[in-house]
C-alpha cells in the first residue's frame, strides 16, 4: 500500500472512537485531514471500511474489521521498528568493520580484537588491513565504520581521532655504526639504500624528511611486507624509516635498532578514522576507545623519542 502509516493512525483511531469528530480530537488533527485518509484507502482497497449512516456513529463493515485487525498488527510492528531503530545508536551489539594501517595491524590488531571481544561480546568485528588511501576509499563507501591508520594526509570529509603520538626514528641494524647513538643526522644515510614499504604516502613522506632538510633523495629500495623490510634492516642491507614502534619488540625485529633522528621532522599520530558526514554512534565510539586503550596500554605503549 502507498499511503502513509500516519492515515492508518487516522483510520485505527476512528475505528476505536466510532466517531470522526472524537478521533480527529485525540489525533489532534482536522476532521477533513481524517476523512481523506479514509475515502484514499477505501479509493485503493476498491471496498468501504467503514458505514456510514447519518446521525449514526461509524461502524466497521466486514472487510473493515479485518482491514482493521492487520493494520493494528503492522502499526504495533512499525512502532517497535521505530524504537529498535532509534535504540540502534546508543546499541554496543551488532556488526562493526575496522580496518588498519597495514605497517602497524600485527602490533594493533591482535590486543584490540582480545580486548572487544572481552569487554563486547556482542560486537560482531570484521577487520582488515590496507594502506591510507584504501581505508579512507572504505569510510567514505560505508564497507569500514573505522580505520586505524596515520594522519600523515588530511582529508576534509574524514575526521581523526588522535591516539598515541611520536616522532620518527631511523632503523638500522644492530651492527650499524650509529645504532648506539643518541640520535643521529639523515645527511649519514643519504648513501645508503632507504628501505620502506611500498605505499605511496609512506615512501613520499619518508622522502620529505630528507628534502626538508635540504639532503638528496637517498636509494630507494620498496618492499611489499614488513617482515622483509625487517629481514633488509637486519642483514644490513640498507636503513628504514620508523613511525611509530610498540615497547615490546616482535620477533622479526630482532637484530634492528631505532635511533632518534637529530634533524627536524614532524611529530605524527596514529589516529582513529572515520567518515565525518555521519553521526557518532555508540558502537564506534567503543571501538575508538578499545583502540585508545590499546595503542596507550603499557604493554603496548607506542613510543617515539623524548
Amino acid at each position: 500500500m502507498l499511503r502513509s502509516l500516519r492515515h492508518l493512525e487516522y483510520i485505527v483511531a476512528v475505528a476505536r472512537r466510532g466517531s470522526l469528530v472524537e478521533a480527529s480530537g485525540d489525533l489532534n488533527v482536522s476532521q477533513s485531514a481524517v476523512s481523506t485518509a479514509i475515502k484514499a484507502w477505501e479509493a485503493e482497497l476498491g471496498y468501504d471500511i467503514f458505514l456510514r449512516r447519518p446521525a449514526k456513529r461509524l461502524q466497521l463493515t466486514p472487510l473493515g474489521r479485518e482491514f482493521i485487525g492487520h493494520a493494528s498488527v503492522l502499526l504495533e510492528q512499525a512502532s517497535a521498528f521505530s524504537h529498535a531503530s532509534r535504540g540502534l545508536k546508543e546499541s554496543e551489539s551488532g556488526a562493526l568493520a575496522i580496518s588498519c594501517f597495514s605497517s602497524f595491524s600485527r602490533s594493533a590488531l591482535p590486543p584490540l580484537i582480545a580486548r572487544l571481544r572481552k569487554l563486547h561480546p556482542k560486537l560482531e568485528l570484521t577487520i582488515d588491513e590496507d594502506d591510507h588511501p584504501a581505508i579512507v576509499r572504505k569510510l567514505r563507501r560505508g564497507t569500514i565504520q573505522v580505520g586505524l591508520t596515520y594522519d600523515l594526509a588530511r582529508d576534509r570529509d574524514i575526521a581523526f581521532e588522535p591516539l598515541r603520538s611520536s616522532k620518527p626514528t631511523v632503523m638500522v641494524h644492530a651492527e650499524h655504526p650509529l645504532a648506539g647513538a643518541p640520535a643521529v643526522d639523515l645527511r649519514d644515510f643519504v648513501g645508503e639504500e632507504y628501505i620502506e614499504l611500498e605505499m605511496p604516502m609512506i615512501v613520499e613522506h619518508g622522502l620529505s624528511l630528507f628534502a626538508a632538510n635540504g639532503l638528496p633523495t637517498p636509494i630507494m629500495r620498496p618492499v611489499k611486507s614488513i617482515s622483509l623490510l625487517f629481514g633488509l634492516v637486519r642483514q644490513g642491507i640498507g636503513f628504514s624509516i620508523g613511525f611509530f614502534a610498540p615497547a615490546g619488540k616482535r620477533p622479526d625485529e630482532q637484530g634492528v635498532v631505532r635511533v632518534p633522528i637529530a634533524n627536524p621532522v614532524p611529530t605524527h599520530s596514529v589516529v582513529a578514522a572515520t567518515y565525518r558526514p555521519l553521526a557518532m554512534t555508540r558502537r564506534v565510539r567503543t571501538v575508538i576507545d578499545a583502540c585508545r586503550a590499546v595503542v596507550t596500554d603499557a604493554g603496548l605503549l607506542w613510543r617515539g623519542p623524548a
